[in-house]
């Protein structure tokens, strides 16, 4: 709805942006007052009112995806984006990335939770979906933490299991649908191959997340979020049939946040590099914080 809102507003259309603004705070307010526990987003409510991935529940009390999205969807606000995402590190994250959901299902699944089916560890019973690691990244990425954003592009890089390729009996150049979490007896064995999109997921949570690299409807956005220690890099990038050299310079070792933008030799007021002040070829340094 955030994304229509920016197309509305673009097409100055103020009876649907204030549609769009009704209904946004009416989900809004039903997520923070039913499915917000404290400390984590519960996975969801049945037909019946069971709740599932209540903190409560003896098996699967926490899950991921209402982590990553809540802060993707902008629900969380920066308090509920810190606790729960240090829930995620604490309680699902491993060495090969985080699981899908913890405790796994042995004796107390929901009705029609058909995960139950699997072992524990693998496929949705608390194995390590591919795919979710990416907007995990992108979540790290959007409060701020770049250090562990990238921590997590790390564990699920297939390229970084290379000396463990026992371990990991796949291919070593493609992500497999799922990797056994901890409760299965081959922890960190990926399973499915050619059958994933997690390469684009991830590659849209490195790019718009950690490089901060954002299309927008007036220009392109450019706001990093990179491990504090950097010094900086070098992005070269096709934009609207424009090429850009961006040079970000990180002298304070931030993790996020930018001082200055300048294009061509001329400073910004923002971290918007306007499509119409562009020229073929641009030279774009991005000083951060």
């Amino acid at each position: 709805m955030k994304l229509l809102k920016d197309y509305a507003q673009g097409r100055k259309d103020n009876d649907y942006v204030e549609y769009l603004d009704g209904k946004m705070k009416e989900l809004y307010d039903i997520l923070q007052d039913q499915c917000w526990e404290g400390d984590r987003f519960i996975r969801g409510i049945r037909e019946d009112g069971a709740v599932v991935g209540s903190k409560n529940d003896p098996e699967a009390s926490m899950w991921l995806n209402p982590q990553s999205w809540s802060i993707i969807s902008g629900v969380a606000n920066s308090e509920q984006s810190k606790v729960c995402m240090e829930k995620v590190s604490a309680i699902l994250n491993t060495e090969y990335g985080a699981m899908l959901e913890y405790p796994a299902y042995r004796d107390h699944a929901f009705n029609g939770a058909l995960m139950i089916v699997f072992n524990p560890g693998t496929k949705e019973n608390a194995g390590i979906f591919s795919q979710t690691q990416g907007w995990l990244i992108l979540a790290e990425a959007l409060i701020g933490d770049g250090n562990r954003a990238y921590q997590y592009y790390k564990e699920c890089n297939p390229a970084n299991m290379n000396d463990k390729a026992e371990i990991r009996c796949l291919e070593p150049y493609i992500h497999g649908q799922f990797i056994e979490g901890k409760d299965s007896a081959f922890h960190g064995r990926a399973n499915v191959h050619w059958l994933t999109g997690t390469a684009s997921t991830v590659m849209v949570a490195c790019v718009e997340g950690i490089l901060g690299i954002k299309p927008t409807v007036d220009g392109l956005l450019v706001e990093p979020c990179i491990p504090a220690e950097w010094d900086g890099l070098e992005i070269k990038k096709v934009f609207r049939g424009k090429k850009l050299k961006i040079q970000v310079k990180n002298p304070n070792h931030s993790q996020k946040g930018i001082k200055q933008v300048t294009v061509n030799g001329e400073k910004l007021n923002d971290s918007l590099i306007p499509v119409n002040i562009l020229k073929d070829i641009n030279d774009v340094t991005i000083e951060m914080i």
